[in-house]
């Protein structure tokens, strides 16, 4: 009985040991995975936060130069870098804010499609960090 007692506590030790080895592995290639992840999602919440700047003040600044500069910037940022990292819904907010910019609509049409750059963009960031804030409360008009 007491040889069965010992073989039983080895097995269970050693059952101890490999789990202990087993959850640091899994601990280990989780870190390294997001290590690996980290400079793409530090770039795309970078991008958004830009990129939703950018929209607003399109939407808001009453200086044409500061308008200007941020037109060009967010052009390049349609084009270019912002395409890389978004998702779906961030593109669709793209789309339409530049569609309401480009015809020419009365800066205050385009607070609205900024906001809704900033809302997917805001949605794409908590989700890629896997970060749970809830929802928006739809305060703004």
């Amino acid at each position: 009985m007491e040889r069965v007692l010992k073989s039983l506590g080895l097995m269970v030790t050693a059952a101890v040991g490999l789990g202990g080895l087993a959850i640091s592995a899994w601990n280990y290639a989780a870190t390294q995975e997001l290590a690996a992840r980290r400079p793409f999602l530090e770039r795309q919440m970078t991008l958004c936060f830009e990129t939703s700047r950018l929209a607003a003040q399109l939407a808001t600044s009453p200086d044409a130069a500061v308008r200007s500069q941020a037109g060009a910037r967010f052009e390049e940022l349609y084009w270019g870098e912002l395409a890389i990292v978004e998702d779906a819904p961030v593109e669709q907010a793209m789309v339409a804010f530049r569609r309401t910019w480009t015809a020419g609509e009365d800066a205050s049409a385009l607070r609205a499609p900024a906001l809704r750059i900033a809302h997917s963009c805001r949605e794409l960031v908590l989700s890629s960090w896997g970060i749970d804030l809830g929802p928006l409360p739809a305060l703004r008009p």
